[in-house]
């Protein structure tokens, strides 16, 4: 796995075995970027960017970008927890919560979003989110 995508149970710093659910994290890490156009963690020193991963928080999504929905960004800051058992524990889980807030973001977006940019970036979530249930082959019904 590349640095900045790395779980904190990859850097082999904690106690913890590598599960599904560091892919969970790395998913939340492309969305964080997708959304605000930044990685969460900053740093050219490796140590520092394992750092971190470890133990500091991301700024959240919606502070970056102040038209992002919270809701929206709650789901990324979920994937992005430094603890496995406080991510969403599968796929599913993490899909049901986006078919969830799906529709509200659609309403959010007729009503709130004037700029083109922000239209763009809401819509390559929505379908980034769509390619995850084909590529995990999960029931849409």
């Amino acid at each position: 796995a590349r640095l900045p995508y790395l779980s904190p149970e990859q850097t082999g710093r904690m106690n913890r075995r590598v599960d599904y659910r560091t892919d969970l994290y790395s998913l939340g890490v492309v969305f964080y970027e997708l959304l605000t156009g930044e990685h969460p963690f900053h740093s050219e020193d490796p140590l520092e960017m394992i750092h971190s991963h470890i133990a500091k928080k991301p700024t959240p999504a919606h502070e970056r970008k102040v038209e992002l929905p919270e809701q929206v960004s709650a789901i990324v800051m979920r994937l992005l927890k430094k603890n496995a058992e406080d991510r969403y524990q599968s796929a599913f889980a993490l899909y049901y919560t986006l078919q969830c807030v799906v529709a509200w973001v659609v309403a959010w977006q007729n009503q709130n979003l004037h700029r083109r940019s922000l239209r763009l970036t809401m819509f390559a979530f929505l379908a980034v989110m769509c390619f995850l249930v084909f590529a995990l082959g999960i029931p849409s019904g």
